[in-house]
């Protein structure tokens, strides 16, 4: 029978201040979170974390001079010490670097062939949220990535196939296949994932908006994927993915990041009234 948080649930908004004008870095909220949940789940909410190990090994790889983000599982020291002499780490991991010091060649970058290790290993995850939200994210970028190349390959004289989709593709499913082939506007895929639609008909002119609708997608589709366990672990996770995009809002425009955080806190003001209805 899987856990059910419902008090700390309720309560999330008011784990994510150390001050009332002050969101704690994500990176020290999961810490917080992952100690009130059992251990499996706490594997769970690690794996959205990942996403910025990746970033940050690529980073130490290809000696990029970037600024490390705190919000990965890792430390840098922890990372440099797991490419020289090893450590325990998501299967995908290492595997990716069993390869990269064998220098295997292969048609993806360094990066994307982490990328594409990263998204196998999820999207077949036993945890069905966790399929499905890796499966969607995957989906998306793949989708946002073959609409540039298209805009940017009718504007320019693509001889040399800068723009070829195989180069910019995560090719790992059925979704990524019809990107690849298929002709039409809509990559003959709206009628089976509907929220195309409303990817292709975002306006461009302005990125802000256009960014900020991205995301609210993500918030949408999350929502959807925990209406029947709302007060269960996968809850947790989607909340995790929403106040990621607040602190990256606040962070590059302020006011859109208000915005945002008055949006999820809303989106938790009748969690108090589910409790008493359950019980």
């Amino acid at each position: 029978m899987p856990a059910n948080y419902y008090y700390l649930i309720a309560g999330l908004p008011d784990f994510i201040f150390d001050s009332p004008k002050r969101i704690i870095p994500l990176s020290e909220f999961v810490e917080n979170i992952i100690e009130l949940v059992t251990p499996g789940h706490a594997d769970l909410l690690r794996l959205f974390r990942l996403f910025y190990d990746n970033k940050n090994l690529i980073n130490i790889l290809d000696k990029k001079d970037k600024d490390f983000d705190s919000k990965g599982n890792y430390s840098k020291e922890e990372l440099e010490k797991i490419i020289k002499s090893g450590g325990t780490l998501p299967k995908y991991i290492t595997i990716f670097l069993e390869e990269y010091k064998d220098a295997k060649p292969g048609e993806l970058s360094t990066e994307d062939r982490l990328a594409w290790l990263y998204y196998q290993e999820l999207t077949s995850h036993s945890n069905e949220f966790i399929k499905e939200w890796f499966t969607f994210d995957l989906n998306l970028r793949n989708l946002l990535a073959a609409v540039n190349c298209r805009k940017l390959a009718e504007e320019s004289d693509d001889s040399a196939g800068e723009f070829s989709l195989s180069k910019h593709i995560i090719n790992l499913n059925d979704f990524s296949e019809h990107l690849l082939k298929s002709r039409a506007p809509d990559f003959s895929l709206t009628k089976e994932y509907p929220w195309i639609e409303a990817v292709l008909s975002l306006n461009r002119q302005n990125l802000i908006e256009f960014e900020k609708s991205i995301d609210l997608l993500r918030w949408r589709i999350a929502d959807e994927l925990t209406v029947f366990s709302y007060f269960h672990i996968e809850t947790i996770f989607a909340f995790l993915i929403k106040l990621d995009s607040v602190e990256r809002w606040q962070r590059l425009k302020p006011e859109v990041g208000e915005e945002m955080l008055g949006r999820l806190l809303a989106g938790f003001k009748s969690s108090e009234n589910l409790i008493k209805d359950l019980q």
